[in-house]
């Protein structure tokens, strides 16, 4: 069943900046992030209750292109930035795999997430035509304050 919002991802040019600022600014603090080297980005968490900002910049154009995560964050920033994607939480995926499809959208097949330091099992999903949409399955969430690299061996 779908539990709510796990997460949105915001594409920003520096994910520290725009950490310091939401803090400055609202006074969120941030929380972890890291670097996602096979991916081409890094980022920084800013929670809110039990969802949470990813703030997620590139840091390398080329392999950010030919990632799953990068290519929308390089289209977002080419518009100045801003809402990239988005993760819906959900405890039973292939049923709302299916729900969802039978209601007309053309989600992809799910795919297992990056390895993660934390125990949170992750399947990605996106939409043919709105390739920002995924929905995660969540166990539990990550820690937040941990800083971990997502997509590193």
């Amino acid at each position: 069943m779908l539990q709510g919002i796990d997460h949105l991802v915001i594409a920003v040019t520096d994910p520290d900046a725009a950490a310091a600022d939401l803090e400055t600014r609202l006074g969120l603090t941030p929380g972890g992030g890291g670097r996602h080297d096979l991916l081409g980005t890094y980022n920084r968490l800013v929670w809110l209750g039990d969802t949470y900002l990813e703030l997620i910049g590139v840091f390398d154009p080329e392999l950010a292109a030919a990632s799953w995560v990068g290519a929308p964050m390089l289209r977002a920033l080419e518009r100045g930035g801003g809402l990239a994607t988005w993760a819906i939480a959900t405890d039973a995926i292939d049923d709302d795999v299916s729900d969802l499809r039978a209601r007309g959208s053309d989600l992809a097949e799910p795919a297992a997430g990056s390895a993660r330091s934390d125990p949170r099992a992750r399947k990605s999903l996106t939409s043919s035509s709105m390739a920002s949409v995924a929905i995660a399955h969540v166990a539990r969430p990550p820690p937040r304050s941990s800083a971990r690299s997502i997509g590193a061996p």
